[in-house]
């Protein structure tokens, strides 16, 4: 791989006039509100190149085909993989939404892998989301681990996007799905 780093010269102005506090002062009334026009940062000549080249090793993820579903609040969620790097897994979920289809759903999930003591656990956040198929992402090292995994999906809540303020929804589980990491 090559990353490819431009060093741009960047000049201040130094023409705009501003308020300059004195230490001999006290601080005084508030004055009227000042008005300041921002204009674009001018793009100053290229002055240098720094060129990187690296190689990173690739390694496999580890996908588990759950295809799972779990009813609760009189929604069935499916849990139809997870996908297991170095640094990530993601977890796929399928529902249809209830809340219509500007609503955005946030899990309040939590994940258990084979050799987590009993107060680990790892918990979801929400990737960008192709509904009915909802990825959510546990930032964690869990490469190496195998064995029966828990993923336990409390809660569902969902924004409703076409209201100003937008309105939550909250749906009560829990979604329990139990599956093997090979």
């Amino acid at each position: 791989m090559r990353l490819v780093v431009e060093v741009r010269e960047l000049v201040l102005p130094t023409d705009t006039p501003g308020p300059s506090p004195t230490s001999a002062s006290s601080p005084a009334e508030p004055q009227e509100p000042m008005v300041v026009e921002l204009e674009p940062m001018p793009q100053g000549a290229i002055v240098g190149t720094f060129t990187f080249d690296f190689s990173a090793p690739f390694i496999a993820a580890r996908v588990a085909e759950v295809n799972q579903t779990i009813e609760a609040a009189g929604v069935a969620v499916r849990l139809e993989r997870v996908v297991v790097t170095p640094s990530e897994t993601r977890t796929y979920l399928r529902f249809d939404s209830p809340g219509g289809a500007e609503t955005c759903w946030t899990p309040i999930a939590t994940l258990k892998a084979p050799g987590d003591r009993k107060t680990q656990d790892y918990f979801a956040y929400a990737v960008n989301a192709e509904p009915p198929v909802y990825p959510y992402g546990f930032l964690a090292p869990l490469y190496d681990r195998r064995g029966e995994w828990t993923l336990a999906v409390t809660e569902l809540v969902g924004t409703d996007l076409s209201q100003q303020p937008s309105e939550q929804i909250r749906l009560t589980g829990p979604w329990v799905f139990r599956f093997q990491v090979l």
